[in-house]
């Protein structure tokens, strides 16, 4: 009887895995330059605040050297989601603190990476996505 019970489940054990399940996106490769880069403009932006930056964030992403490096890796399973590069661009100015704890060697890149596919596929991606105000 058990035997029966493993090759044929009842269907009420089926149900509990949703099928609209999104692929995982893959990984990336850690860009040691680009985080070193981060680095040194969040530095040179926390000296040379008193001269009128508009605000921390703008200097961390001077560039986009890491939502561009993300965007290469990532572009099919991004495009696939409904993402352009340039929403998948204002969305990473909503992990500056995670890419900031990084550059910082406070959390590991696989964790950064963990981050910021949460808010791919989560409110903030919808939210852009839609084009609603967060």
């Amino acid at each position: 009887m058990c035997r029966a019970f493993i090759e044929d489940p009842p269907s009420r054990f089926l149900r509990a895995f949703p099928l609209d399940v999104k692929p995982k996106i893959g990984k990336a490769l850690e860009p040691e330059d680009v985080k070193n880069s981060t680095l040194y403009m969040w530095v040179e932006t926390g000296r040379i605040r008193l001269e009128g930056l508009k605000s921390p964030d703008d200097e961390v992403w001077h560039g986009n050297k890491l939502a561009d490096h993300l965007w290469n890796s990532w572009e099919n399973e991004l495009t696939k989601r409904g993402f352009a590069k340039r929403q998948f661009q204002q969305l990473m100015r909503y992990a500056t603190d995670d890419v900031l704890l990084w550059a910082y060697d406070r959390i590991h890149w696989s964790e950064l990476l963990e981050r910021i596919t949460s808010l791919v596929d989560g409110n903030v991606g919808k939210a852009i996505l839609e084009g609603r105000p967060l």
